[in-house]
């Protein structure tokens, strides 16, 4: 490990590797290192290891830009994900650039040498500082220490396991078991079908409330033509403005007409479920399309296995677990054997390290995000993050771009740094709009305390569009609110 460096990264993940990957191939003078807590790279897809795991974007669009996705399935199981991403690291050269087992604690910038200064430890007790120019959080959005887990009435009555998928264990046994799984996000439309497939006795979904579902191809049959066709680039090229258009096209046109893309959603399950099946029970949000994140179903295996009899769908609110199962507060009694808890993750900023500006805190909820990837009055730092309606990789790869803009623009005036300058005055005439805008998912709502905010206009806006962040990160650096610091020589 360098002891100072150009360029550190936080993360050895999608976002931390495909980030590192523009900044080596557009800045080969900057030296760079990546800082990996886990002793692995591949962050989600590595972390993961529940049954039937796998994307819930288009891989063509959730894959680099500047990698092509080959890959028949367009919806991928995770560990062809992860192959991805251990190949582009080693093709790039980035694996001798990364130190694994190292989680960043602290960091504080001074302004008065333009550095940052970041403290690591490792689990055993060892810690180390080294200093960089600029600071890239490539961390994810999310714990790895702990998923999101609330208190069950009554748990310990409970005679057999309790599960959550960020806690997988690997040689758990659920054949001929009987399995419930509460939560209705991405991660139990995945489990309940996968669990049935591989051999459970039967397993239930339990949901308080229902989530749009669409059952779709896990293949993308015009991606299949053009690669047998066109030279791999150009092919892959084509097939990712596709589906940047159709996503956004689709999302679109679920906020326009809700009634009618419901209808849709409901036509689409209906010819795969029994006759007798309640749709607007179980499969009815109370929410309109596309204000919180659509889970897909590839090839309608949630609804296949439902109509094979070997999973089914409850909803309703637990009253308290039992020795042998779930009782609802209407009386059901699920049995179970085993209880995964699909609840969802913990969100955390910045891999939860404490950053500062000369030796002030940095108190999260005081700045406003800039462009979606920096923060007001917060110097030669970025962080990488998705949207919630678009593939996460879309924006994260149009930040790496905007930052080697920044950098490139240091080095060619001789700025020392970088800021995102916002005045008390200008920050008191704007709103203090949640970081996520109007999403309501409840991984959401329980991090909008700890989040930035974002204002009512750009460059403070976090938009959730890729044609908005295009146009917002990919205009000149020099927008007004971006200061280039030059530090005063004797």
């Amino acid at each position: 490990m360098l002891d100072h460096t150009d360029i550190l990264i936080i993360g050895a993940g999608l976002s931390g590797i495909g980030t590192a990957c523009h900044m080596a191939t557009k800045l080969p003078d900057m030296s760079l290192q990546i800082i990996e807590m886990r002793e692995r790279m591949g962050g989600t897809w590595d972390l993961f290891r529940y049954p039937g795991i796998r994307s819930d974007s288009n891989m063509h669009v959730y894959g680099y830009e500047f990698r092509p996705w080959v890959d028949d399935k367009s919806i991928s199981p995770g560990a062809h994900i992860l192959d991805y991403i251990e190949a582009t690291a080693r093709d790039y050269n980035l694996v001798d650039k990364i130190s694994f087992g190292w989680r960043v604690v602290s960091a504080d910038f001074s302004t008065e040498t333009a550095l940052w200064t970041v403290t690591l430890e490792r689990a055993q007790g060892e810690s180390k500082q080294v200093t960089c120019r600029w600071l890239q959080s490539c961390a994810g959005y999310y714990s790895y220490d702990a998923g999101y887990r609330p208190d069950f009435p009554e748990e310990a009555a409970f005679g057999g396991q309790i599960i959550h998928p960020q806690d997988w264990p690997q040689d758990l046994d659920y054949k001929d078991k009987r399995v419930v799984i509460i939560g209705s996000g991405a991660t139990a439309v995945t489990l309940v079908p996968s669990m049935a497939e591989q051999g459970a006795g039967h397993v239930t979904m339990l949901q308080r409330s229902p989530s749009y579902i669409f059952p779709d191809k896990d293949y993308d049959p015009l991606a299949q033509k053009l690669m047998k066709v066109l030279p791999e680039k150009w092919a892959y090229r084509l097939i990712r403005k596709k589906n940047i258009f159709l996503e956004r096209f689709k999302i679109g046109r679920a906020l326009k007409y809700p009634v009618q893309t419901r209808e849709l959603f409901e036509k689409k399950a209906r010819a795969l479920l029994p006759e007798d099946f309640d749709i607007a029970k179980h499969l009815r949000p109370s929410y309109p399309p596309a204000t919180q994140r659509i889970c897909f179903s590839p090839n309608g295996d949630l609804f296949t296995q439902i109509k094979a009899g070997k999973a089914d769908i409850e909803t309703g609110h637990i009253k308290r677990f039992t020795q042998d199962g779930i009782e609802l507060e209407d009386g059901t009694h699920l049995p179970a054997d085993i209880i995964v808890t699909a609840t969802g993750l913990n969100i955390v900023m910045l891999g939860e390290a404490k950053f500062s500006v000369d030796g002030k805190a940095v108190n999260l909820p005081d700045h406003y995000i800039y462009k979606g990837c920096m923060l007001s009055n917060i110097p030669n730092a970025a962080l990488s993050s998705g949207t919630l309606t678009a593939s996460y990789t879309l924006r994260v790869e149009l930040q790496a771009r905007y930052v080697c803009n920044i950098l490139a623009k240091l080095q060619e005036t001789g700025a020392d740094y970088a800021v995102p300058a916002l005045t008390a005055a200008q920050q008191s005439a704007m709103p203090g709009l949640p970081f996520m805008g109007e999403f309501n998912s409840g991984y959401v709502l329980r991090a909008i305390d700890a989040s930035p905010r974002q204002g009512d206009k750009d460059p403070w806006i976090n938009h959730q569009t890729y044609l908005e962040n295009k146009a917002l990160l990919l205009a000149p650096v020099d927008d007004g609110s971006l200061d280039f610091v030059t530090l005063k020589t004797e």
